[in-house]
């Protein structure tokens, strides 16, 4: 199971979901505790900027990001629920488990190359809505 949500309800969630994986998508500056419970090499952090456009003074989303979260969800047992979060639950963390976990089938990730091309390809009319002022 996979469960989107934002920063302030991360431990609530961790804790009423027995959530073992955590994937967190904030801004840089963001300030942010380590969740509780989960262990270094099961939580992922990219940090990075909701902006659709390149903006003076902010961090968009990269090549690299992409491949460490598909590496980190090919990884994953899903013997246990993964949280998936960024500042507000609406526009980072969902757009990253809905292409990671929707719109690419496990049985057709044979590399991370292979995932990374398809994911881009199917992003191409995927959209969603960054948060005003790109948090």
């Amino acid at each position: 199971m996979i469960i989107v949500g934002p920063l302030n309800k991360v431990q609530p969630l961790i804790d009423e979901h027995g959530v073992k994986h955590v994937v967190t998508l904030l801004a840089p500056d963001t300030p942010h505790d380590a969740p509780v419970g989960i262990t270094p090499g099961r939580h992922l952090k990219l940090y990075f900027h909701d902006i659709v456009q390149p903006m003076d003074g902010h961090v968009p989303p990269g090549a690299g990001d992409a491949e460490k979260l598909i590496s980190f969800f090919q990884s994953w047992d899903r013997q246990d629920p993964m949280l998936v979060h960024c500042w507000a639950g609406i526009s980072r963390s969902t757009a990253a488990a809905a292409a990671v976990e929707r719109l690419i089938p496990a049985q057709q990730c044979t590399s991370i190359g292979s995932c990374l091309s398809q994911l881009w390809k199917k992003l191409i009319s995927f959209s969603a809505s960054p948060a005003p002022g790109g948090t």
